[in-house]
């Protein structure tokens, strides 16, 4: 028999359980704290013989058991508290099908993280009317989606729609002064850390005006990571970040998430924009959490034909599977993965096509059943959600600076390697080719 680990912990600790109580069920929960230990919250009573023999066996699995809090029942201290917590993960354990029964309720305490547990937010009333937005996204670096974001804004604005560029890239801020014209008083980042003073620093100090604005009448406007402040205190940027990203604040604490949503909501409202094209943070990271689950958007994700890349893509897909209840239907209609530097090797092209299929098919489609109309595509339906949108490899964009040289973001310079994907960002943003006819 293999050691208790932290991956095989919860297998073992539900396996225990259901041998005890076989109407444990998705009404019950499993709590997993800080350390990563696990107790049992379940909302009816047991008998005090099931409950001292559950909890000897469970007591076998310590260190990944709290000894001392193995069992709690509802209207016992702090199990309300869990059992009704929104912000619950779902983890099949046991069997293979779509059955309810097969799940487990997760809720996991984090001290760093929680907006990843977050549940996707619904659209709200007034969506029809709201500009579209778009998040940039990629697990890694170094993929061209700040370069994509910086054409697709470029040509929205040249077909004369008004388009808000928001740099969410707090770690590594790059698309902000790519754009604007003059550097803002202040940006995202003073302004998340200000908050866990109480303190609110107008969001129009972090907007600023661009410099590509298009000849058509369309503008770009910024909201940018950083601003003056930061250039002239660069010492104080990490302090400032380390602030940002905490759910801390001496006025009204609020999640990082649900902060970033209501810079956008205020910035939006600035002036009538079409389209709002926001760059998040490579890879996994806590400010990343907000763009990809909170904001209403439709996500972009970008990546290479590498190995590497599908392997992170399972680790977020898997994740985001989890924060689905099951049986009631996934929330996730919102992807689209671009293929970043694609080149010519047909293998190559054919099986991360292929890797991509899996990978909606495991975590993001639903099981198709004679009953009802499930979220489920075929392998070579050529417009399902799985097809990567190509940019094609191109030299040239090596050495991309908008800022050294402004011919970058002209149409003679981008469209031959941008034409496939400007052409799907025209039919998710249902927009026409110019705004004015």
């Amino acid at each position: 028999m293999s050691a208790t680990n932290f991956d095989n912990a919860l297998d073992a600790f539900v396996v225990i359980v259901r041998a005890h109580l076989p109407e444990f069920g998705v009404n019950d929960a499993v709590l997993r704290d800080i350390y990563g230990r696990l107790t049992l919250f379940l909302r009816d009573p047991v008998s005090e013989e099931t409950r001292a023999a559950l909890a000897e066996r469970l007591a076998t699995l310590v260190p990944y058991v709290r000894r001392e809090r193995l069992i709690v029942v509802a209207g016992e201290p702090g199990a309300d508290d869990v059992l009704g917590d929104p912000n619950a993960q779902w983890v099949q354990v046991g069997g293979t099908g779509p059955s309810v029964a097969d799940y487990v309720r997760i809720i996991d305490r984090r001290i760093v993280g929680n907006d990843w547990l977050a549940r996707p937010s619904p659209p709200p009333a007034d969506a029809g009317r709201r500009p579209r937005r778009f998040v940039f996204a990629s697990l890694k670096g170094g993929v061209g989606r700040t370069t994509a974001l910086c054409v697709a804004a470029t040509e929205l604005a040249a077909a004369g729609y008004n388009v808000l560029v928001v740099d969410l890239d707090l770690e590594a801020p790059g698309v902000g002064p790519m754009l604007w014209a003059d550097c803002p008083p202040h940006g995202v980042v003073d302004l998340l850390a200000a908050a866990a003073l109480g303190v609110a620093i107008p969001v129009s100090d972090a907007i600023v005006g661009s410099r590509f604005n298009g000849s058509e009448g369309g503008a770009i406007d910024v909201l940018a990571a950083y601003g003056q402040s930061s250039v002239d205190k660069p010492e104080n940027y990490l302090a400032k970040l380390a602030r940002a990203v905490a759910d801390v604040s001496l006025g009204d604490a609020q999640p990082v998430h649900a902060r970033i949503a209501q810079i956008i909501d205020v910035a939006s409202a600035a002036r009538s924009y079409d389209v709002i094209l926001i760059d998040a943070r490579a890879g996994l990271s806590e400010i990343t959490a907000g763009p990809l689950l909170r904001l209403d958007a439709h996500v972009l994700l970008f990546g290479t034909a590498q190995h590497q890349t599908f392997e992170d893509y399972r680790f977020l897909f898997a994740h985001l599977k989890s924060l689905g209840r099951p049986g009631e239907g996934t929330p996730w209609t919102n992807l689209t993965p671009v293929l970043a530097k694609a080149g010519n090797d047909g293998r190559q092209l054919v099986r991360a096509q292929a890797d991509m299929y899996e990978l909606f098919a495991t975590y993001i489609y639903e099981e198709a059943d004679a009953t009802s109309e499930a979220y489920n595509f075929d392998e070579s339906a050529p417009d399902a959600p799985h097809r990567f949108v190509p940019i094609a490899f191109e030299s040239t964009f090596a050495t991309f600076d908008p800022v050294m040289s402004g011919s970058h973001l002209t149409e003679q310079f981008y469209r031959a390697t941008f034409a496939p994907f400007l052409d799907a960002l025209w039919l998710l943003a249902d927009l026409t080719d110019r705004k004015f006819q």
